[in-house]
């Protein structure tokens, strides 16, 4: 029977109980987390991709894994680093030109905002079945690297991720006045019927995603190289929460 229990450590850990791995469910922190800037349905628990010489995200198979979930609490998140006007409009997937709507702001444009989510759920796996999966599927993961002529392309696994079906961005304590903003966001928020923008005491948009998808996640990468009897796949090091590994996607 698995053990669960409460630990300061948020990441699956070997631990024992009755000689097999326990999982930890606790309030995550998202500092320690890659945020994913187009909630999606790809990046769960056990896909792996391939990251080529463009820094571009290349699909190369997903495992065969059953994650443990549960609703955690996720504290809100102040953000100042990186948070710019364009990087919010195509986080929401919306066009450039929805920038256009005030001459003083543009994409490069630096926001304060606090991040919330609702009922966030977190999915992650042990480390056992996931060293399993790769190793069961280690034929498969290197005939697609060489397919698509990645034999040299470093190579990572998701774990855990976080999911939540809505957004909220509160702008109160940014620099920019909610005023100015608000020609932005209520043209924004026109776009898209999942946006609501709300400048009634305080500037706020909303992003409702309509089911749940992964807006963080924590992942590994994945040691290929040649061995005695073939092709050898094992589980690298975790990668370190903010490090940029991809730029763009390729669907």
């Amino acid at each position: 029977m698995k053990c669960i229990f409460l630990s300061a450590v948020l990441a699956a850990a070997l631990l024992g109980c009755s000689n097999q791995e326990s999982i930890t469910m606790k309030s995550p922190r998202l500092a320690d987390y890659t945020f994913e800037t187009t909630p999606n349905e790809l990046t769960t628990v056990g896909f792996v991709f391939a990251v080529d010489d463009n820094k571009m995200q290349i699909p190369v198979d997903r495992l065969n894994l059953v994650p443990n979930e549960g609703t955690v609490v996720v504290p809100s998140k102040t953000a100042t680093k990186d948070v710019t006007l364009g990087a919010l409009v195509k986080f929401l997937g919306l066009p450039s030109l929805a920038l256009t709507a005030n001459a003083s702001i543009n994409s490069n444009t630096k926001l304060t905002t606090t991040f919330a989510m609702d009922n966030p759920t977190l999915s992650q796996v042990l480390l056992v079945p996931l060293d399993s999966a790769l190793q069961a599927r280690k034929t498969i993961i290197g005939k697609a690297l060489v397919n698509q002529h990645l034999e040299n392309a470093k190579v990572y696994v998701i774990f855990q991720t976080i999911k939540a079906r809505k957004l909220t961005y509160d702008f109160t304590k940014t620099k920019v006045g909610i005023a100015s903003l608000d020609a932005v966001f209520s043209k924004i928020a026109s776009t898209n019927d999942s946006l609501k923008w709300n400048n009634t005491g305080k500037g706020s948009l909303s992003y409702d995603l309509k089911k749940n998808l992964s807006v963080f996640y924590k992942m590994f990468q994945v040691d290929v190289f040649p061995g005695a009897a073939g092709l050898e796949i094992r589980r690298g090091a975790p990668v370190t929460a903010g490090e940029e590994v991809y730029t763009s996607v390729k669907h």
